[in-house]
């Protein structure tokens, strides 16, 4: 499904849950009561990373409302693969904007927007044995100086989820909030590796081919399991 679906399949629902929602306000006094807290902030962790989220409702129009998300940080871990020690740090940069709907009148919420999307994984390796092994090819450790590897996403991604946050018609201060949800990214992937001033011109052509190669596997991995991304947190906030 492209991004273009994905969007349209949002503003559909959207559209659909409007004669719902314009029936709740008409019928439920609780809609047509003026909303003390029309502004929330909260904080959030989760699959996107730490962040801060700030949300906003008309008092008019309790059941829907607009958020948008600041995640930052990262996060750092060690892997053994095919005999070399990897380390990498995954950086998560990203704001989202969002529109939700609830249609039911409480916390729950239907969620549809775009997210500015910079989050990158970062990978350095170093063999760990006399030798590894590169695209089916057997090479010293002395061949290298450093291997290394980006995974890295397209700047825009729509996403879609439900959740629970604050309830629209609420009159609480304080809130916890959770939402699940799917990112449909479009991944890509750098590998590099620098040859050590002794090792043989010709030799290091070929581990660079062989380098080549394996990004073109994990390419095509990641376009067939890395294009949704799902996103799931937790969090709390303040209605004021």
């Amino acid at each position: 499904m492209s991004p273009q679906n994905v969007l349209h399949a949002a503003l559909v629902l959207a559209v659909l849950l409007l004669p719902f929602s314009a029936w709740a306000q008409r019928t439920d006094p609780a809609f047509s009561d003026p909303i003390d807290h029309s502004h929330a902030l909260g904080g959030k962790l989760g699959t996107s990373g730490p962040g801060f989220e700030y949300s906003y409702s008309r008092s008019d129009l309790p059941q829907y409302g607009l958020r948008a998300n600041l995640n930052y940080g990262q996060y750092s871990r060690s892997r053994t693969v095919s005999d070399v020690l990897y380390r990498g740090t995954m950086e998560f940069r990203s704001l989202m904007l969002l529109a939700d709907a609830h249609p039911y009148r409480n916390g729950f919420r239907m969620s549809a927007g775009l997210v500015f999307n910079d989050n990158t994984f970062r990978a350095s390796g170093q063999p760990k044995l006399a030798t590894f092994n590169l695209n089916g090819s057997t090479y010293p450790a002395t061949a290298v100086e450093s291997l290394g590897g980006e995974v890295y996403a397209a700047p825009l991604s729509p996403y879609f989820g439900v959740g629970w946050g604050a309830a629209p018609s609420g009159r609480g201060k304080f809130f916890y909030s959770f939402d699940f949800g799917l990112l449909y990214q479009r991944a890509d992937v750098r590998l590099s590796a620098t040859c050590t001033a002794s090792f043989p011109a010709a030799e290091c052509a070929r581990l660079q081919a062989d380098l080549l190669a394996e990004e073109v596997d994990f390419r095509r991995d990641l376009i067939k399991y890395g294009r949704w991304y799902p996103i799931l947190t937790f969090g709390a906030g303040y209605r004021f």
